[in-house]
């Protein structure tokens, strides 16, 4: 088994292809493809195969031996004679204009909901406004999919921010 092959295996996203991989100190660098020879236009879905352009995307994904792990894809950008318009190709494992695959940012989330977001800003090595976007993405998500019709008796208080000061903050449960 080939370097590539055993990170296609241990990554086990279907869609790409590993070209090959960079190892540095702290991170881990992975070099994909997509497998797929053509692909859908978003507009008239039609199946297109001729390549207008190449460029390079990277994303963070979830460590691996404790290493940072940056995907750089090499992403197609096709053109529809029918709709007379140029799209990208999609993927599943990443949502659009996002530079974090979608495990990791559910990662990020579940260790914010077991830590601060300072905290785990520092551990994974971004920035505080990214972390709070994906808790606040992440907290959106799990409310929109959590059934308001089940809620029988909710709970509210309210509390001091910093004792002395007029700082409140209210807290409002699902009992």
């Amino acid at each position: 088994m080939t370097e590539a092959e055993f990170f296609e295996q241990v990554l086990g996203i279907k869609e790409i292809r590993v070209d090959r991989v960079d190892w540095q100190e702290q991170s881990l660098h992975i070099y994909c493809g997509s497998i797929f020879e053509e692909a859908l236009c978003p507009h008239c879905l039609n199946k297109r195969h001729v390549v207008h352009q190449t460029y390079e995307r990277q994303f963070r994904d979830l460590p691996i031996t404790g290493k940072e792990v940056y995907l750089h894809l090499s992403q197609r950008q096709f053109y529809c004679p029918d709709c007379d318009r140029h799209f990208n190709e999609r993927f599943s494992f990443v949502d659009l204009k996002r530079t974090m695959t979608r495990r990791y940012e559910r990662y990020v989330y579940e260790c914010c909901k077991a830590s601060t977001i300072q905290k785990i800003s520092a551990q994974e090595n971004l920035v505080w406004h990214t972390v709070n976007e994906i808790c606040q993405r992440g907290a959106r998500q799990e409310i929109d999919e959590r059934p308001l019709s089940k809620v029988r008796v909710v709970g509210m208080d309210e509390f001091a921010i910093k004792k002395g000061h007029r700082d409140y903050a209210t807290v409002i449960v699902d009992l």
